[in-house]
């Protein structure tokens, strides 16, 4: 009886642990919000990520993580990127 209630209370531990881990990945994968006025107005002027990343000098995988979160974007890439969709820098902001 007391394997079967330490294997239990071992196996409860475990997964409550792993679910853990699982969240502070996510919230460190994150670091801030996605831009989804960005994402938007690139689809409203039928540009690509890749339209955009090539004139900031930027591989497509490098945007697309700056513009959902999972890096930032240097305030001079930030300015370059409002230029390039013709909006005002306030995009950016939540």
């Amino acid at each position: 009886m007391y394997k079967k209630l330490l294997t239990v209370t071992t196996t409860s531990c475990i997964l409550k642990l792993s679910e853990t881990i699982t969240t502070t990945r996510k919230e460190i994968a994150m670091k801030h919000e996605p831009y989804q006025k960005v994402k938007g107005k690139i689809r409203e002027l039928n540009m690509t990520y890749t339209d955009v990343a090539d004139k900031l000098g930027l591989s497509h995988a490098s945007l697309c993580d700056k513009i959902n979160g999972k890096s930032d974007f240097l305030v001079s890439e930030a300015i370059l990127v409002a230029d390039i969709l013709s909006t005002d820098i306030r995009i950016f902001l939540p």
